[in-house]
């Protein structure tokens, strides 16, 4: 359709498009801020019918949740003639509430000065938007609540979340784990700061690129020890997006059974030994005599001694 064209009628045109959008349309007059003409998906999303309508006021239907928010976009139509995505919060004749991006702008009709009003409902964006940070909020006290140390990164291996018990492990602050930081550079940091003791067959390098090479649904293990004595098991998971989940887990308790398990089996060893080498002897100091026993016990029975 060419809107140039001499042919169309605009005076026909334009109720017509006035009534088949979907955004909430509304002209009022600024004189006396009444309501001329709403369409209808402005009335459906309000619940009025149109002769409760036109004429009234919005504040005499109480539309604006915020007056504040009425009389800011009011100066800046009488100052500018215009304005683009207000975020302003209205309610319907049945109280409910609804959130609106609006568009004013300021037109002669005919020798009265109006506005058109034109309103985009965010409603359900902004309930969506509620549902998601508090699903983030349940997500973080649940990631702050675990006794391991965990961290997200991204498939660039940056920083995009972490708990307090992760800090605490490395001492790191907040600022040096804020999001973005690259789990490389903190690696390092780990090693510079002598922040874990790492094993022999294990370089500071290779600590830090450790999961450079992190194939999709695989997990790599480490046991590290940090500065204090603690050990910790580092597990290391690839997300199907390509970034890396990481648990840190304290097994100090473990580490410290399994040493104290060592040492019982060494005392034990030392003990079957001590206690091998206590037979042998006395089986010797046994022997002797009772080879000389059963010697003369053979000289009696031959009677060389006589009867």
């Amino acid at each position: 359709m060419n809107l140039s064209d001499p042919s169309l009628d605009f005076d026909e045109l334009f109720p017509m498009i006035f009534n088949i959008s979907s955004n909430l349309l509304s002209i009022t007059r600024v004189a006396d801020n009444c309501i001329l003409r709403v369409n209808p998906a402005w009335l459906n999303a309000f619940g009025y019918q149109a002769s409760e309508v036109v004429g009234k006021t919005s504040q005499e239907l109480n539309l604006w949740v915020d007056q504040a928010q009425r009389q800011c976009l009011k100066n800046v139509i009488e100052t500018d003639g215009e304005h683009d995505q207000f975020e302003a919060l209205f309610q319907g004749k049945d109280g409910r509430r609804r959130h609106c991006l609006v568009t004013a702008r300021a037109f002669d009709n005919k020798g009265v000065e109006c506005y058109l009003f034109s309103s985009e409902d965010i409603t359900a964006d902004k309930q969506a938007e509620k549902t998601v940070l508090a699903s983030r909020a349940i997500l973080a006290d649940a990631i702050e609540s675990i006794n391991e140390g965990f961290v997200l990164y991204d498939a660039s291996h940056r920083l995009i979340v972490c708990n307090s018990k992760f800090r605490e492990f490395y001492g790191y602050s907040k600022s040096e784990t804020a999001p973005g930081v690259s789990a490389i550079e903190l690696g390092r940091l780990d090693v510079q700061r002598g922040a874990v003791l790492l094993p022999p067959e294990a370089s500071g390098e290779e600590y830090s690129l450790r999961r450079e090479n992190l194939g999709a649904g695989l997990s790599k293990f480490m046991v590290v020890q940090l500065r204090d004595g603690r050990h910790l098991l580092l597990s290391d998971r690839q997300t199907d997006s390509g970034g890396i989940v990481s648990i840190q887990t304290d097994i100090s308790e473990l580490k410290h059974a399994e040493k104290e398990l060592s040492r019982l089996r060494d005392e034990a060893v030392a003990a079957n030994h001590a206690k091998s080498e206590f037979l042998a002897h006395m089986s010797h100091e046994l022997r002797t005599p009772l080879n000389s026993i059963l010697g003369f016990t053979q000289v009696m029975r031959e009677q060389l001694f006589g009867p």
